[in-house]
C-alpha cells in the first residue's frame, strides 16, 4: 500500500493508492477467457473485459476486473457463484466495476474488495465469511426480481459499506455493516429486510423496507435486531410493507440489543417498534459526498448549534466508544470544522492538487454540543476512481 499526501487549507490528507497497475490485459470471446486471464494476471492488474458471457472465476489475488457494458460473468449452477473472491492478501486490492455478475462471494480476505457500478443479478445465498479488511459497494445494484430471493450475508466481516446502492436481503452476524443512501427492499417468503444477528449496523439516508410474503400476501418488518448497535440517522425511512385490511407488522422487530434513532429518522409499522432493544432518541451526525476528478465537495447534517468536526483517513476497523462507532484511526486528521446553522445542515469543499488514480477513504464527524455532549456520527466511505 502506497501512501500519499496532500494538503488541503493546510490540512493533511493522507490518501492511498492500493491498486496500482503493472499491467492491462484486453478480456474477450466469454467461455473460460476470463479465468485465464486471472490466472496469469499479477497483482495489480488490470483486467479490461469485453462484452460476452463468462464462465464463473475465482479469484484469491489484488486484481481489478473492469466489465465493459454488455460483459458479464453468469452460472448456470445454483451451488455455484460466478464470482468468488478467496484470501486476498493484505496490502492487495480486488475490485470488479460495471457489467453485470450473477452473484458475488468472498472469504477468509485480509485485502479489501471493492464492488463498484456493478450490476449484481440475484442469487440464492451469497455469503461473505472471515473477511478481515473493508469491503465497499459503491453504486452496486441488486435488481428487485419478483419471486426471486437473493440473500447477501456477512459473517465475521467487521469492515462492510454500502454507498448508493440497491441491496437485497441481509443478515449480519459478528459484522459492522455502514449502509449510506442506500435502497434495501427484498423480494422473499418471510424475511425481513436486514437482519442484525450481532455486530453493529449504522444506516444513514436511504429507504430500508421488509420483504413481502408472495402469494400469502404477509408483511414483514424491515429491521429485525436479536443483539448488537443499531444506529439510523440522515433522514432514513424504516418502513415494514403494510397490506390493508390483512397483516401488519412492525417497523423494527427488537428482540435485544440497542437503537440509537436520530429525530430524523422515519420509522413506520405497527407499531414503529417493537421489543425488549433499549431505544436511544439522539441527534446523530451524517455526511454526503460527491467528488470530481480533484475535488471533494461534503454535505454536512446534524443538530443546529452543534460544532462539527470532520476527520478524514484511510478505511480502518470501527472500534466501539462511550459515542458511538468510530471508523477512522485516531490520528486521522481533521478535514473541517463547521458550526452547524439553524437548518442543521451545512457543508464545504476540498480541492487536492494530485488525487492517486484509486482512493479508499473514510470520513466520519463528531458533533460537540453547546453543553460539551459528543456524538460520533455515521460514517461515509467511499471509493474515489
Amino acid at each position: 500500500m502506497t501512501p500519499y499526501m496532500a494538503v488541503a487549507s493546510c490540512l493533511p490528507l493522507v490518501l492511498a493508492a492500493p491498486l496500482v497497475a503493472q499491467a492491462t490485459w484486453v478480456v474477450s470471446g466469454g467461455g473460460a477467457a476470463l479465468q485465464n486471464a486471472i490466472t496469469i494476471a499479477a497483482p495489480g492488474d488490470v483486467l479490461d473485459v469485453q462484452p460476452g458471457l463468462y464462465d464463473p472465476v475465482v479469484c484469491s489475488k489484488g486484481l481489478r476486473i473492469a466489465l465493459q457494458s454488455g460483459a458479464e460473468i453468469s452460472t448456470v449452477s445454483t451451488s455455484v457463484p460466478a464470482l468468488s473472491v478467496t484470501n486476498v492478501p493484505a496490502g492487495e486490492t480486488f475490485q470488479v466495476d460495471g457489467g453485470s455478475v450473477r452473484g458475488i462471494v468472498a472469504s477468509q480476505c485480509a485485502g479489501t474488495i471493492v464492488v463498484d457500478g456493478v450490476r449484481v443479478e440475484l442469487y440464492a445465498v451469497m455469503p461473505f465469511t472471515a473477511c478481515s479488511g473493508p469491503i465497499v459497494f459503491d453504486g452496486a445494484s441488486y435488481p428487485s426480481v419478483p419471486f426471486v430471493s437473493g440473500h447477501v450475508q456477512f459473517n465475521n466481516c467487521p469492515q462492510v459499506t454500502f454507498r448508493n446502492s440497491a441491496a437485497p436481503q441481509l443478515t449480519i452476524t459478528g459484522s459492522r455493516v455502514a449502509l449510506q443512501n442506500c435502497t434495501v427492499r427484498p423480494w422473499g417468503f418471510s424475511a425481513p429486510g436486514i437482519q442484525l444477528v450481532s455486530g453493529g449496523l449504522t444506516i444513514a439516508g436511504g429507504y430500508t423496507t421488509g420483504s413481502a410474503a408472495v402469494f400469502f400476501s404477509i408483511a414483514r418488518p424491515a429491521i429485525r435486531i436479536d443483539a448488537g448497535e443499531l444506529v439510523l440517522t440522515g433522514g432514513a425511512t424504516i418502513e415494514a410493507l403494510q397490506y390493508p385490511g390483512s397483516w401488519t407488522a412492525v417497523g423494527i422487530e427488537a428482540n435485544g440489543g440497542t437503537i440509537r434513532r436520530d429525530p430524523s429518522v422515519s420509522v413506520l409499522g405497527t407499531p414503529p417498534i417493537a421489543g425488549p432493544a433499549t431505544v436511544f432518541t439522539v441527534p446523530i451526525p451524517s455526511l454526503a459526498v460527491t467528488h470530481t476528478a480533484n475535488t471533494m465537495n461534503v454535505t454536512t447534517r446534524g443538530q443546529a448549534g452543534d460544532v462539527l468536526v470532520t476527520f478524514a483517513g484511510l478505511m480502518a476497523p470501527p472500534f466501539p466508544t462511550p459515542w458511538g462507532d468510530a471508523w477512522l484511526s485516531p490520528g486521522d486528521p481533521i478535514l473541517d470544522i463547521t458550526l452547524l446553522p439553524a437548518s442543521g445542515t451545512g457543508g464545504f469543499s476540498r480541492a487536492f492538487t494530485t488525487v492517486p488514480p484509486f482512493v479508499l477513504l473514510t470520513l466520519q464527524s463528531v458533533a460537540i454540543s453547546p453543553a460539551g455532549a459528543l456524538q460520533v456520527g455515521a460514517p461515509t466511505r467511499f471509493a474515489w476512481n
